[in-house]
């Protein structure tokens, strides 16, 4: 649950942690918190002078002696955007946890909200310690992530809350119901506006609910440049390189001398043939058991499975007519577009993992046979002992997890006398948009509700290695949608 870590009855290992907490208006949070029971190093700011504070909220001066009394250090008139600079000098830089709670600003409706909230990030991830995170608490329906459920506000109208990370060099880790601090002494107090007084008559400003809030939590997640094509063919090289040599020694100590060849002539199989050292030669005693074992040895990812019949042309009067494959997860993107109410994308939704061949029977070994041959898919090879979850990320030296932001796109063609082939038009749609594409799906009626006289394709869009935002995504889909015209096709 949200702020769980603050709580006296968990793990002692996340006790005295370095606490920034920032914007806290009459600072009842931050009082809260410094009389949990729970051993913080805590340094509480407001927006406000000491003199405004003192003049808007009436309790100010009760929580600001507490704040005291328990070591915390106290500062005002911080801007929450520019906090390196106006802590320079005051206290440490650098903290395990930065606390906003409800940013607000009175001015530029929804876009200075996301100005506030960006500007705030890209400042703070300047601050974190290593492994630190940032939490920002948010009305629902505001943070613009499937966590708000039926009040999804729809990506339009909601702070766009993993794009603002992603622009930060951070990436939304999780989101959880948000709690207020358990303290014996002080409640904390959501006032906005100060000067307008509360139903209850009490704190000196106006109250706004916090019920079904979430607690959004950011980690870094810095980019590293892309490197040079060459530099980056000298990455995956190296990677396969490592990889073979890994699945050598795990089938040595399983008592298989195996050896790495060039793919068997034999073969037609462009993935294989002749292609520096795609075969692997192993003993006829060999068995799926213990390669398998030795594949696991070296992967990360742990579900494998072996497929019947070869699934790769070419390769004839095979003894061992076998494909194992491996289960990849996929890069974990957050849907930056409705998960639920009006304009909402229908199922079906991105698939999370894909069943990669990683090796097949090459061919059969003349009589007697003394060994057998076995090729392999070295790119997934490489990418299983790696950790590596696409292609295209094989040679770059970047974190499995970037910047999680997935957008939908659904294009619409009228059924007329031109009939398209769906080859065609998936064709079509992955060559406009390149690595950009993560899936392409054409919707049914039954599983999408596809209006008659209509055919539907799904984009969706990302990536992996650059932030890319709603802009871009529908430049990509303008393009798809021109490019498709061009076919003949009359779009909706």
């Amino acid at each position: 649950m949200g702020l769980g870590w603050l709580h006296p009855a968990d793990d002692s290992s996340a006790r005295r942690q370095k606490v920034l907490v920032v914007g806290d208006g009459d600072l009842s949070f931050s009082a809260a918190l410094s009389t949990s029971g729970v051993d913080l190093r805590l340094t509480a700011t407001t927006l406000e002078s000491r003199e405004d504070l003192l003049r808007r909220y009436g309790r100010s001066r009760e929580h600001i002696d507490a704040l005291e009394e328990a070591g915390a250090i106290v500062l005002h008139g911080v801007d929450a955007t520019c906090l390196q600079q106006h802590l320079q000098g005051k206290t440490e830089l650098s903290f395990d946890r930065i606390i906003f709670n409800f940013p607000y600003q009175a001015t530029g409706g929804i876009k200075g909200l996301r100005r506030l909230l960006g500007a705030f990030l890209g400042d703070a991830a300047g601050l974190l310690a290593a492994d630190g995170v940032i939490e920002v608490a948010l009305c629902a329906g505001q943070g613009g992530t499937a966590a708000d459920g039926p009040r999804l506000r729809g990506w339009a109208g909601s702070w766009r809350v993993p794009l603002l990370a992603a622009h930060a060099g951070l990436a939304l880790a999780g989101v959880d119901a948000w709690m207020p601090p358990r303290s014996h002494r002080f409640h904390y107090a959501p006032l906005r506006e100060p000067g307008n007084k509360d139903a209850a008559g009490g704190a000196g400003g106006k109250a706004f609910p916090t019920e079904g809030a979430l607690l959004h939590r950011f980690v870094c997640r810095p980019r590293a440049p892309l490197a040079p094509a060459q530099a980056s063919s000298e990455v995956a090289k190296d990677r396969i390189a490592a990889a073979k040599q890994a699945l050598k020694r795990e089938l040595r100590a399983r008592g298989v001398e195996a050896s790495w060849q060039k793919g068997p002539k034999e073969t037609e199989d462009t993935e294989c043939a002749g292609d520096n050292e795609r075969s692997l030669t192993l003993p006829s005693s060999w068995t799926e058991g213990q390669l398998e074992s030795a594949v696991r040895a070296t992967s990360q990812f742990d579900k494998l499975r072996w497929v019947e019949g070869n699934p790769h042309q070419g390769a004839a009067s095979l003894t061992r007519p076998s494909c194992l494959e491996v289960l990849v997860p996929r890069p974990e993107f957050t849907p930056c577009f409705p998960a639920a109410g009006a304009g909402a994308p229908r199922p079906p939704a991105p698939r999370r993992e894909d069943w990669l061949q990683l090796c097949w029977s090459c061919v059969s070994m003349p009589e007697p046979k003394v060994s057998e041959a076995v090729c392999f898919d070295l790119e997934v090879l490489a990418m299983i002992h790696a950790g590596v979850q696409q292609r295209s990320l094989l040679g770059e030296t970047v974190p499995a997890i970037m910047y999680p932001c997935l957008f939908c796109h659904d294009l619409r063609i009228k059924r007329t006398e031109v009939v398209l082939e769906s080859a065609k038009v998936l064709k079509t749609i992955k060559e406009v948009c390149g690595s950009l594409l993560v899936e392409v799906l054409e919707l049914t009626a039954e599983e999408s509700g596809v209006p008659a006289g209509e055919r539907h394709w799904r984009l969706l869009l990302a990536s992996a290695t650059a932030v890319l935002d709603d802009r871009q995504a529908y430049a990509a889909y303008q393009a798809v949608r021109k490019s498709v015209a061009s076919l003949g096709a009359t779009l909706c």
